[in-house]
């Protein structure tokens, strides 16, 4: 939302609460104020976005397009099953990368070079178990290499 909006919510909630207060009642101005407030937010904040959830086609002032016979334009939701073209042997879901591509993308292969820089200035211990752990090794043979090379690390 826009602060203007909240702003002239502030300020209409104000007035209001300022003309309808009881004292005699047992409440603060304050508590009856910030309450007002608070349940006028929250309405507004929900008027506001309910349209947003809607799949409705909205024109450049966001205000819904509607057919000949006056009813909301539906946009129809999109399955990744959904065929392409007129064929319908193809369809949304093939359209999109596999995980070895996205993989591909997000790590480039110049990554490696700067992980095996990393490797390459930790302890020797610490590489070790880290090349065990890329080798796909399981943690009790982790576990063991781990004692056996602080055992040979002790006898030197």
């Amino acid at each position: 939302m826009y602060h203007d909006d909240f702003l002239d919510i502030a300020f209409d909630t104000l007035v209001y609460c300022a003309n309808s207060f009881d004292d005699s009642k047992d409440t603060k101005f304050e508590t009856f104020l910030c309450g007002s407030l608070q349940r006028k937010f929250i309405t507004n904040y929900t008027y506001e976005t309910r349209g947003r959830r809607c799949n409705v086609e909205r024109d450049e002032n966001g205000k819904i397009k509607r057919d000949k016979k006056k009813k909301p334009i539906v946009i129809p939701d999109v399955y990744l099953d959904a065929p392409i073209g007129d064929e319908g042997n193809l369809t949304i879901g093939d359209t999109i990368p596999d995980r070895k591509n996205i993989e591909d993308i997000i790590f480039p292969e110049n990554l490696s070079s700067k992980v095996e820089k990393y490797i390459a200035e930790l302890p020797r211990l610490s590489r070790k178990i880290i090349v065990l752990k890329m080798d796909g090794d399981d943690k009790n043979n982790i576990i063991g290499n781990y004692i056996s090379l602080q055992s040979n690390t002790k006898m030197q």
